[in-house]
């Protein structure tokens, strides 16, 4: 009999955890986890422009997913999260401009407490 996807995953899991106990197995995901979410990210910046979309600063530290409608909040609410690695995969998989863009972490929270961006004000 053939085994199935899951089982060989679970079997892969097992000797995983064998080898390297289960301290060691849980520190290789985590680093594969974000290593997929690092790629994920790099990926949404090089999509939406490299750049705020306000003040155009390009550093990808500084550099956040902004919800062009305001809806990302009520999304987080819903998931029951506080993060946006969901939304960084979400927005790779189809480039939707109309509804993510990039903003710096400066504007972002500036958008959120005023409404606007004092870049916009100028």
């Amino acid at each position: 009999m053939s085994k199935t996807a899951k089982q060989k995953r679970e079997e892969y899991r097992d000797r995983q955890i064998e080898l390297l106990g289960i301290d060691g197995w849980r520190k290789q995901l985590c680093e594969k986890h974000l290593q997929y979410l690092k790629r994920k990210f790099d990926k949404f910046i090089e999509m939406y422009g490299g750049k705020c979309a306000c003040c155009g600063e390009s550093e990808p530290g500084f550099l956040t997913l902004e919800h062009k409608n305001g809806t990302g909040g009520d999304i987080r609410k819903s998931k029951n999260t506080n993060n946006n690695q969901g939304e960084y995969i979400e927005a790779c998989k189809e480039y939707r401009p109309d509804k993510y863009e990039i903003l710096c972490y400066n504007c972002n929270l500036a958008k959120r407490r005023l409404g606007y961006c004092p870049h916009t004000k100028k």
